[in-house]
Parts: C-alpha cells; sequence; structure tokens
C-alpha cells in the first residue's frame, strides 16, 4: 500500500530519527490510538453479549473484541495484561484466554485474573488454557510412555539437530523457553482464582465445557498437533 510504503521510506524513517522518536514508540502510538477507538465501537455495539479474548495472537474469534500485546492484524486490539485493562468495570460476559498467562509473571498473573474479575459483569465467565505442570512431572516420571516418547521426539524441532533430546531436556527448555515464566497446576490456579474473587472454579477438559458459549475455543492444537494440545493443557474455569 502507498501509506506503507510512505511510512517506511528513508526520508520518514530519517525525520522520526532526528525527532526522536523510536520504532517501538511508534508502533506503541500507532496501536493505542486505533485500539482506543476499536473498543468504545466494540462496546457500544448493538451485540448484547460482549465478549474478551487476551492473547489472541492470530487466532481471532468471530464476535469477540480481540485484543494482543503485539497485534498481528488490523482487526487486533492492542492490549498489555500486566496494565489495567482500558475497560470500564463489568463490561463482558464472558473472557477466554488460551498459551498466554505462562508468558508472564505469577505476580503479573494474579494481576491479570483480578483485572478479568473488575471486567467481567456478574455472573461472567472466565476461561483460561495454560500448560499444565503435572504434564512435565508426568513427562519426566513416565518416559516409557509411548505418547511422552512421541512428545519427545515432537519436540526435537526446538532445538539443534545434533542435539539428542530426551525427556529431561524436554522439561527444562520447556520453563525457560518461549518466554514461558510461571507454569501453573490445578492448584495454583485455583487459589489465584479464588483470590480474585471468583467461585465455581472447575477444571473441564480440552474443548468442553458447561457454558456452551466456552466450547470448542482452543486452537493451540493447531501449532502442536491436537494429541500433544490434550496432553500438555489445562484448563480452569470459573464463575464471577
Amino acid at each position: 500500500m502507498l501509506i506503507d510504503r510512505i511510512k517506511n521510506s528513508k526520508l520518514v524513517k530519517r525525520i522520526r530519527l532526528l525527532l526522536g522518536v523510536s520504532a517501538e514508540q511508534r508502533n506503541f502510538n500507532f496501536h493505542f490510538k486505533r485500539s482506543t477507538k476499536m473498543i468504545s465501537n466494540y462496546l457500544q455495539s448493538a451485540q448484547k453479549e460482549k465478549y474478551l479474548q487476551i492473547g489472541c495472537q492470530s487466532q481471532l474469534i468471530e464476535g469477540w473484541l480481540n485484543v494482543d500485546l503485539l497485534p498481528k492484524n488490523l482487526n487486533v486490539v492492542f492490549m498489555d495484561a500486566t496494565k489495567p485493562f482500558p475497560f470500564p468495570n463489568q463490561s463482558f460476559d464472558c473472557i477466554f484466554s488460551e498459551h498466554m498467562i505462562e508468558h508472564i509473571s505469577l505476580e503479573q498473573g494474579k494481576f491479570m485474573i483480578g483485572e478479568c474479575y473488575r471486567v467481567l459483569k456478574p455472573g461472567g465467565r472466565l476461561r483460561i488454557s495454560t500448560p499444565d505442570l503435572k504434564f512435565l512431572i508426568q513427562l519426566y516420571l513416565h518416559p516409557e510412555k509411548e505418547i511422552h516418547q512421541n512428545y519427545v521426539k515432537f519436540s526435537q524441532r526446538y532445538f539443534p539437530k545434533h542435539t539428542i533430546v530426551t525427556d529431561v531436556i524436554v522439561v527444562n527448555n520447556f520453563f525457560r523457553d518461549w518466554g514461558h515464566q510461571f507454569i501453573y497446576d490445578k492448584k495454583s490456579l485455583a487459589m489465584i482464582f479464588e483470590s480474585a474473587g471468583f467461585n465455581k472454579v472447575t477444571f473441564p477438559p480440552v474443548h468442553e465445557s458447561s457454558d456452551t458459549r466456552l466450547c470448542n475455543l482452543e486452537k493451540h492444537g493447531m501449532e502442536i498437533t491436537e494429541e500433544f494440545n490434550l496432553l500438555e493443557s489445562i484448563v480452569v474455569e470459573a464463575e464471577k
């Protein structure tokens, strides 16, 4: 597009450099300005129920407000989930986030869950999918299982070709790679949900929910195969 060529031209880049505006700041300013309008339009739309997906990456859900720290297209709203959410209290009926919370610290995760509670309507539901610590423990304790052996073989793609990948290497890498900062289990998830004020905390299977609005939302299997998504993921749901 012409506007993109102009924005990326050497002259424009030189002017921005002289003005002291970094590429990071320009990117933030661009997304912040347009996202404010997109949020307002969504919350004021005729759609009766409002839904929020946090950390959507490229997996947008139609009819939802899809937000991400690094929007990959213009249909995604910029939002940093470690900072106060740009929404009024009691704005949403449902919130969903998949394989995102493990990329922020435990304290930031607690803050994020607290903000989810704030912006949910009474009776609203929060659903989060994230890697399960128990899966990593079982991978190490039972290396003889076929599915665990297959997972270790699958994980070879994340290492240099000459690396001999074992269960120990996969487990250690899982805690450090992809920006992972904290791997949860049922106890830790229940703790932060309940401390935020949520009740009726449950742990349904991937894709399943007692609330039809929250069924079949997970897309992580498209990246690592559905078999391994079921193996490594834990899902938690709760009601405000």
